[in-house]
């Protein structure tokens, strides 16, 4: 709920600085991938809160998400390590 008291659905919402997804039917996403209508994908964590700069294990691979949440694709991480057009890094 919103500080209104208002139900939090359909989107991004961002409480106390840490953004978060809902669903149409009000439920929060965690341990979840979105993708957004440009084609970016972003991780939200088990407590729902979206992951910025960190690594994300997913069914047994590794993919990085840049400082906005977005993963990175085709490119070196912050951290020397390069992925591959899917995001999953390269070994």
């Amino acid at each position: 709920m919103d500080e209104k008291g208002v139900m939090l659905d359909n989107g991004l919402n961002v409480i106390d600085g840490t953004t978060y997804y809902f669903h149409n039917w009000g439920g929060m996403a965690n341990s979840w991938w979105r993708k957004d209508e440009n084609g970016n994908w972003f991780y939200f964590r088990g407590n729902g809160a979206m992951a910025k700069s960190s690594w994300i294990e997913w069914k047994g691979e590794f993919y990085y998400v840049g400082k906005d949440g977005k993963m990175l694709t085709s490119t070196t991480t912050p951290d020397g390590y390069r992925v591959d057009r899917d995001g999953k890094w390269i070994r």
